[in-house]
């Protein structure tokens, strides 16, 4: 059962997760002199791709994904005892959600922290994003899971 197509959905949740590690997450533009600035999920870094060293993120987001992205292909492997696949695939579900929410908390931090004296402006970029497609792929590998359950539980009635 490991080529299910929830497991398709977890390998595409996990692939979600490492693509945070090369995509820029937010860039900020300090208006008057046209500075730039890009938010990772390991740090801020400058135009010149150097890290700023005055601010530290409070929330490792590299090692957080790291982590996540290691369990959902860890989990495909929990394919012979569904309900514990289904528990871990929501709790990496509300692990991944609070990540993203931490993640927003950190770019109005970090907005601020750069506009201190001057106008600040930021775009989010697709990185920002992943987190929430690495949500729906969860969701709908655990649908799978389910609907797995459900046709085990009915063909053993039948028997």
């Amino acid at each position: 059962m490991i080529q299910r197509k929830q497991s398709i959905f977890l390998l595409l949740a996990a692939l979600c997760m490492g693509l945070t590690f090369v995509m820029p997450l937010v860039e900020y533009t300090v208006k008057p002199d046209a500075r730039h600035f890009m938010f990772r999920t390991d740090a801020l870094y400058n135009e010149l791709g150097v890290r700023v060293p005055d601010f530290d993120l409070t929330v490792p987001f590299n090692w957080l994904y790291a982590v996540i992205a290691a369990a959902l292909i860890g989990v495909i492997f929990f394919y012979t005892n569904r309900p514990r696949q289904m528990r871990i695939v929501r709790g990496v579900f509300m692990v991944i959600l609070g990540g993203f929410v931490g993640q927003v908390f950190v770019n109005h931090s970090l907005a601020s922290y750069l506009g201190t004296s001057v106008s600040v402006s930021y775009s989010m970029l697709p990185g920002f994003f992943l987190p929430l497609a690495a949500v729906l792929f969860c969701w709908l590998a655990e649908r799978g899971i389910r609907a797995d359950e459900k046709l085990v539980k009915s063909m053993d009635r039948l028997r």
